[in-house]
Formats: C-alpha cells, structure tokens, sequence
C-alpha cells in the first residue's frame, strides 16, 4: 500500500496544475473560479455585486471573457493581498486540498469510505 501511495504521489505531481483544476473542478474549460468570478460573486449574499461592479468598472468592463475574469481576479484581487497571512494559509490549504482530491479521484478513494487495516469504515 504504500508504494502505491508513493507512485500516487509521484503521479499528481506530474500532473499539470490545469489537469488539477480540471479533475477537482469537473471543467474542461474555465476550470479556475476566477474564470466565473462575476457569476460566482452573484451567488454569494456577503457580496454587494453593485458595490464590486463599481469598484472593478474600470479594469473590467461588463460581458468580459471568462479567461479576462480570470486574468482580473488575479492580477486586482489576489495580487495586492497575496502575502496576507490568511491569504496564504487560504492557498495553501486549497493546493492541498486540490492534490488530495486529484489523488484520490486517480486512486479510487473518493467513494466515502475509509479503510484502516483490513477493516471498513
């Protein structure tokens, strides 16, 4: 079992972090939420879409692509805050969360069940 950890692990870091995003986020295209940051924002109620369509007008035109969200995002919102403490522990606990999910979605495990031993959960 635990080779085939090993060889798992050695596998997702392989793996290019689009082919990541496209297993965890089930997208071929547009995997990145950044890429449906106005679709997104408008689902969520802590957000004042007027407020963030005020503050984005300039460096974001309405009906912008889905890679130009994505590029906005990125470069206006994460950037400028991107060494903050609970930004970085955000990062870091989504990349982690993305790999497990590549790994277990390669190895099967994602079925809910937990296996110690020889025995089932």
């Amino acid at each position: 079992m635990a080779i085939i950890t090993v060889l798992v692990a050695l596998f997702s870091s392989l793996l290019p972090a689009s082919i990541k995003h496209q297993l965890v986020y089930l997208r071929l295209n547009n995997a990145l939420p950044g890429h449906r940051l106005m679709k997104l924002a408008a689902n969520d109620q802590r957000i004042d879409v007027s407020l963030l369509e005020q503050k984005m007008h300039s460096f974001m035109p309405p009906n912008v692509s889905a890679e130009q969200q994505n590029q906005v995002w990125y470069r206006h919102i994460y950037q400028p805050l991107q060494n903050n403490p609970l930004i970085k522990d955000a990062h870091k606990a989504l990349l982690l969360w993305r790999d497990s999910m590549t790994v277990s979605l390669v190895t099967g495990n994602w079925r809910g069940k937990c296996t110690l031993g020889r025995e089932n959960i």
